[in-house]
């Protein structure tokens, strides 16, 4: 009778150290998970991307997508991120002078270009952008706070000296993709958007591709926050974003890379 006890006490300790050990191992593929925070004009790509990157790895990756300014202020505000990936370089060195990034696990290696784009129902033709002063409706424009399209926008608006003549035609929007959603809806008569966000309009066309000289270079900046939860797994994102297979849907996008 004793035996008896003994080994039903044995096979009940194994049965709970085998529970234990799939309740850790469960845990353990729970947290092969990362967050990354993405410009909105990366979505597409970045979509693709991911797909690629979970087959390949079996770590689960979730995006938090909207405009970089937004984004920024969020992770220093304390949002659980692991990595930011912002359409240009100012955001990612604030967070550096922040302490939140270090600087060299900061990787620049995209480019853009921008664009202005007009509903396919408005015939006027745009050879300058000095012609935006006789347009009568709305002209889409990222906030210039927070959505780095939008400053671009400024930089080429002031450099040209009409901002302030075109002031109160502007309709502000959160994301470059939401003035795309404008111009698309008619909602606005003409945006200022990415050219990579132009290439697959429906019921809108480009009128006008801005010299890159008249702004700042379109930068993309990719890095690692310094106290991220998943370390390894957000390594191995970011390689694999800047290795070749990542490079080549990037161009598939209109993206420039290095």
């Amino acid at each position: 009778m004793r035996k008896k006890v003994i080994a039903g006490l044995l096979v009940g300790a194994m049965t709970f150290s085998l529970i234990l050990a799939g309740c850790g191992s469960k845990k353990e593929s729970g947290n092969k998970e990362i967050t990354v925070s993405i410009a909105a004009s990366l979505q597409k790509p970045m979509d693709k991307i991911k797909d690629e990157f979970q087959k390949e790895s079996g770590i689960k990756v979730n995006y938090n997508s909207g405009g970089s300014g937004t984004l920024k202020k969020q992770i220093a505000e304390g949002a659980n991120v692991d990595i930011f990936f912002s359409a240009n370089t100012k955001y990612a060195n604030e967070l550096v002078d922040e302490g939140l990034v270090k600087k060299d696990e900061t990787y620049n290696f995209l480019r853009n270009s921008l664009v202005l784009i007009g509903n396919k129902d408005n015939e006027k033709e745009i050879d300058n952008l000095d012609e935006l002063k006789k347009v009568k409706g709305k002209i889409g424009v990222g906030e210039v706070s927070t959505v780095p399209a939008g400053q671009y926008t400024k930089q080429t608006l002031d450099n040209l000296k009409i901002w302030d003549s075109l002031k109160d035609k502007f309709i502000y929007a959160k994301s470059v993709t939401n003035v795309v959603n404008y111009v698309e809806s008619g909602d606005v008569d003409y945006g200022f958007v990415y050219k990579t966000d132009a290439m697959n309009l429906k019921d809108s066309k480009i009128v006008y591709e801005v010299p890159n000289d008249y702004h700042k270079m379109i930068e993309y900046s990719l890095c690692l926050l310094k106290d991220g939860k998943n370390m390894n797994e957000s390594k191995k994102f970011i390689d694999f974003l800047k290795g070749d297979k990542s490079k080549e849907i990037f161009k598939e996008y209109g993206f420039g890379v290095e």
